[in-house]
């Protein structure tokens, strides 16, 4: 079943991402998923999108898991993508991130493990489930037709408990009384007691602003001063996140 034309013409933003077979086969898959009901697998996609006699379906599993494509990149212009439709001209772009849980159980997931449950939860009972935690973010727009704000999701990663460290870049406005601290100092194997989750206390943003003689690069010694932003290291609240201002 063939999609039409005005999904076509939002669909082919994305189609320098992929090549020529790839594009082909996702195709096939997007118009089954669409058709599908109840779960969404690869195999359902392609029973409701008249392809249950294809010879091989090995090869569109390997759109997911061996074709050459960039997740980032596909997020990026899926971001773009919403921005230009849903955000007025001029106007900020609110993203929010949230966490999902998806239950899947079989013996190859290596990655699955129990998580806080938050549609078992209450607010005097935690419980958890086992399965896999997605972090997703998303923007918060307002749709022409209901009243009611919408968060469109366009990137998800998957946490574990035991993830690798990894840099990410937080983009904010920031509070002008914000606590802000430096990084906790690195332990070492003398270091005795509980790992510390703050370092030492910087000065609040609205302090700065108000001394005239001190200029942000020297108020928060470390950090890269670009134009009129200030790039770094700094603790807000409990994780260490490099943080815009």
């Amino acid at each position: 079943m063939p999609l039409p034309d005005p999904i076509i013409e939002v669909l082919m933003t994305f189609r320098p991402l992929f090549t020529t077979p790839t594009w082909r086969k996702l195709m096939i898959l997007l118009s089954g998923t669409l058709l599908a009901q109840g779960r969404r697998t690869v195999a359902a996609a392609l029973r409701h999108a008249d392809n249950s006699m294809a010879g091989n379906w090995s090869n569109f599993h390997q759109v997911l898991n061996r074709a050459r494509w960039s997740p980032l990149a596909v997020s990026r212009q899926l971001l773009l993508l919403i921005v230009a439709t849903f955000v007025p001209a001029g106007e900020s772009v609110d993203l929010v991130i949230d966490e999902t849980l998806e239950r899947s159980f079989g013996s190859k997931i290596s990655k699955r493990g129990h998580y806080r449950d938050s549609a078992l939860s209450s607010r005097k009972q935690s419980v958890s489930s086992p399965g896999l935690r997605w972090m997703v973010m998303a923007v918060v727009v307002t749709l022409p037709w209901t009243k009611q704000r919408w968060a469109l999701p366009f990137f998800c990663v998957l946490t574990t408990l035991h993830a690798n460290a990894q840099q990410v870049t937080l983009v904010t406005t920031g509070r002008l009384d914000a606590v802000l601290h430096e990084p906790p100092p690195e332990r070492t194997q003398h270091t005795i007691g509980r790992p510390r989750v703050e370092g030492l206390r910087l000065p609040a943003l609205e302090q700065v602003l108000q001394d005239a003689q001190t200029r942000l690069p020297e108020a928060y010694p470390g950090l890269v001063w670009r134009r009129r932003t200030n790039c770094g290291d700094l603790h807000w609240h409990s994780p260490v996140v490099p943080l815009w201002l």
